[in-house]
């Protein structure tokens, strides 16, 4: 697995997976383009697609792989839906053998900016982050429109320790998607309007840490199923447990 991109359902669902194409590696066969595979947890295969397979022949081709490029994030919805983003802001879905169902833009803006950072929600939102650090959403795949949501004061040269997690419209005050953006030890939540600033308490001093008071570098966030609780994990490996408001700590482990 270590020289392929994985992207796993929820609650053993099927696994997408294809060769890492940002890697070196020795190819055989007819073709040097990626091929996505698709199985079942338990490895019996549902369908593939070579990677880049196109629909359509002539300019509209021309024009639309130029809206492409390479994987950014992909992930499961909940309606099992396989949901690429790719770093010129096309966002394609697929069924789980494979075929595809729709494809459509994150914008002009988007395509002209490129995709640094995207996250799939677990009901198919789309959450992209360009290089110049604007964000943009869209709340479900059925009905796709990017908004735009309020940039956080992050600079683009911290775009890579850039952590996404989707907040579910059923799970936030404004009744729309919203953004939990990690960049350092500070975690930002974006709406349309704010981007309001949730900084973690730097460590405490213990025998297994040697960073105590330095400020955290958040590697992970995952929400759960309910968006209750956010768990977020430094590089130091300490874990700790939110409540989805942040009013309070409700564990820690290192």
């Amino acid at each position: 697995l270590e020289q392929r991109r994985v992207c796993c359902g929820s609650f053993g669902g099927p696994i997408a997976s294809m060769r890492d194409e940002r890697q070196m590696v020795v190819v055989t066969g007819a073709s040097i383009k990626p091929v996505v595979h698709i199985t079942t947890a338990s490895g019996v295969t549902l369908g593939s697609f070579l990677w880049d397979d196109e629909h359509g022949s002539g300019v509209a081709v021309a024009l639309h792989q130029q809206t492409r490029g390479p994987l950014v994030a992909w992930g499961w919805s909940s309606d099992v839906q396989l949901v690429i983003v790719r770093e010129g802001g096309t966002v394609a879905v697929r069924s789980v053998s494979g075929t595809l169902i729709k494809e459509f833009t994150m914008g002009a803006a988007v395509a002209a900016e490129g995709v640094g950072a995207a996250v799939v929600g677990p009901s198919g939102g789309v959450v992209v982050v360009t290089r110049l650090m604007h964000v943009w959403v869209v709340d479900n795949l059925a009905d796709p429109r990017p908004r735009q949501l309020a940039d956080p004061p992050v600079t683009a040269d911290l775009l890579p320790r850039v952590r996404l997690v989707v907040l579910e419209p059923h799970t936030t005050l404004s009744g729309t998607t919203e953004v939990l953006l990690a960049s350092g030890g500070s975690i930002w939540q974006l709406d349309e309007v704010s981007a309001t600033e949730h900084a973690l308490p730097p460590p405490p001093a213990t025998a297994r840490s040697s960073a105590a008071g330095a400020t955290p570098l958040i590697t992970h966030m995952a929400v759960s199923q309910g968006g209750a609780f956010l768990a977020v994990l430094t590089a130091s490996g300490r874990l700790t447990v939110w409540a989805a408001d942040f009013s309070r700590q409700l564990s820690e482990f290192e």
